[in-house]
């Protein structure tokens, strides 16, 4: 337990603690104002004092505060209160404005539509900032790509309660993602699309989407096809109902999401092929680079869900690790 008092590990869990009490506490603005003015208070009775108490004691309280105080300030200049340019200032109930979005995350679709979390950058010609809930019907049969910008005209509405007692919130679940509003599109709705700019994230998943586009054309069956992409390229969207309900009754549903298990396989796939490098000057080294590079790629092309990202971090501590010959 000698973590628990090194210097990293004590700010972590002073800014955790001043995020969660900003959180559940809801603090007003002049709350951490005051804050602030006690923090400088106490800096400046050390100074004027600082023959006479004791430095460790009395600068850990103030340390204690300030750091708490970040964590509080960080959270809240997040969210949309704090915000003069949040979109959420500008909508209007049930009115029809134009909006510049740009698509940062494809989610799972339902039966009905396709989904999506874009970026607002302006609101009726009024530059903002925020995150909004893209709903697209399937019926268009269309879809959006990461990093697409769209010109729209639609009504932006506030995400809805649940409707039904102890119903699992997905409007909470959003808020955490930053998500406060929501938009439901039909083909007359876009009034342009464009791909101005990529990211890498973006870059990475039209490269899935051309695997994917490759497999479709290797003339294996649908089914085994789908479950090759979730196993391998963590695309479900293409699994069929029946055979989701087979796997789920199996008890098997699991092994269809890309895990540590499929980073741990590819790891070790990456560091055989890779033997030949050692022979070479510099090789050790060389090996590292290119493991730790292709493993964050499959990360990305897999979509980067938190469970491969895990992954791939550990076992990229763990290549480096190998390397300076670190045992822990």
């Amino acid at each position: 337990m000698k973590f628990i008092h090194t210097t990293l590990f004590q700010i972590a869990v002073l800014l955790t603690l001043g995020t969660l009490a900003a959180h559940f506490l809801s603090f007003e603005e002049f709350k951490l104002h005051w804050l602030w003015i006690a923090s400088a208070v106490l800096l400046f009775i050390w100074f004027i004092e600082r023959n006479r108490l004791s430095i460790s004691t009395y600068f850990g309280g103030v340390a204690f505060l300030i750091l708490f105080g970040i964590g509080a300030v960080n959270y809240q200049i997040r969210q949309p209160y704090s915000r003069a340019q949040h979109y959420l200032h500008r909508i209007t109930s049930d009115d029809y404005q134009y909006a510049r979005l740009k698509i940062q995350r494809e989610l799972k679709p339902d039966r009905f539509n396709s989904k999506y979390i874009a970026e607002v950058s302006m609101l009726d010609g009024v530059s903002s900032v925020g995150r909004i809930l893209v709903y697209l019907p399937s019926e268009t049969n269309s879809y959006f790509q990461v990093d697409e910008e769209l010109v729209i005209y639609a009504a932006i509405t506030p995400l809805a309660p649940p409707k039904n007692p102890y119903q699992f919130d997905y409007s909470n679940y959003l808020n955490h993602l930053g998500v406060y509003a929501e938009v439901r599109m039909d083909s007359l709705s876009i009034h342009s699309r464009s791909m101005r700019t990529s990211t890498l994230r973006g870059s990475a998943l039209r490269f899935r989407a051309h695997l994917i586009q490759q497999l479709s054309h290797s003339g294996i069956p649908l089914d085994e096809r789908a479950i090759l992409q979730a196993l391998v390229l963590g695309q479900k969207k293409d699994i069929s109902e029946e055979l989701l309900e087979n796997y789920a009754d199996a008890g098997a549903i699991h092994i269809l999401a890309v895990s540590g298990l499929h980073v741990g396989i590819l790891f070790l796939l990456l560091n055989f092929l890779t033997q030949w490098l050692l022979r070479i000057r510099g090789g050790r080294y060389l090996q590292s680079i290119l493991i730790v590079s292709l493993l964050w790629g499959y990360a990305y092309i897999t979509g980067g869900s938190p469970s491969v990202t895990r992954a791939v971090t550990m076992f990229s501590f763990l290549t480096f690790a190998q390397r300076i010959g670190r045992q822990s």
